[in-house]
């Protein structure tokens, strides 16, 4: 639990290091460290501004950074850093700018801004699409602010998404899978939609079968046709 102090210990050891590949990889776990339990996010601010002086292009180092801005009340300075990184990258379509506006968007709902924030999310999943944990975060968000068409279209992903495979931040568990058809029911009843909202249920409880609020959805679903 001492994590200042491991993350002095790795300071020096990165002033240290002639390597710059493994100069930049401690870095980055020293800024995670700083930002981390008991941390210093403008200490973190120093190294990771450090690091980014090493490491220009690193898209890491960028996250990271911003995300250590945010964590020292310097938010607006971690939203430019992040947008100048995506307008560099403005027409090419990759996951490491898919992160880019998943940093966005997590500032973003730090800082209240919802709509902002789902904007990015929007963004970040149209760049990764088959990730299973960011669609599912889009899909929430659109569900608070009642942005329903959103929502299905990332429930939607989800729930026909292959299984996770180690390493990768593609697919979707059958938890998550579970979760996306049961959010699915909601919509289509909210919609009026009684009948799809019982199939979407099934396919929610063949995915899990004590999913909590699919089961309490189909109680309440067949209490209403009795």
């Amino acid at each position: 639990g001492a994590y200042r102090d491991l993350a002095d210990l790795l300071y020096e050891d990165a002033v240290n290091d002639p390597n710059p590949m493994t100069r930049l990889a401690t870095l980055l776990r020293v800024g995670a460290l700083l930002l981390g339990p008991d941390g210093d996010a403008s200490a973190a601010v120093q190294v990771l501004e450090s690091a980014r002086q090493d490491s220009p292009e690193s898209v890491e180092v960028v996250m990271l950074l911003a995300r250590a801005y945010a964590a020292a009340q310097r938010a607006d300075e971690g939203l430019t850093l992040l947008n100048a990184i995506a307008e560099a990258n403005r027409g090419r379509r990759t996951k490491s700018l898919g992160g880019i506006y998943g940093a966005m968007a997590q500032i973003h709902l730090d800082e209240g801004y919802l709509t902002d924030a789902l904007a990015a999310l929007g963004k970040a999943f149209e760049l990764d699409p088959k990730n299973g944990e960011l669609a599912m975060r889009l899909g929430q968000l659109a569900v608070e602010i009642d942005e329903d068409e959103v929502a299905q279209k990332a429930f939607r992903a989800v729930s026909i998404m292959k299984p996770p495979v180690a390493g990768s931040t593609d697919g979707a568990s059958s938890e998550a899978k579970a979760d996306a058809n049961y959010f699915l029911a909601v919509l289509a009843r909210k919609a009026g939609d009684p009948r799809k909202a019982k199939v979407l249920v099934a396919k929610a409880l063949t995915e899990k079968t004590d999913h909590a609020g699919a089961r309490q959805l189909l109680a309440e679903l067949n209490a209403e046709r009795a």
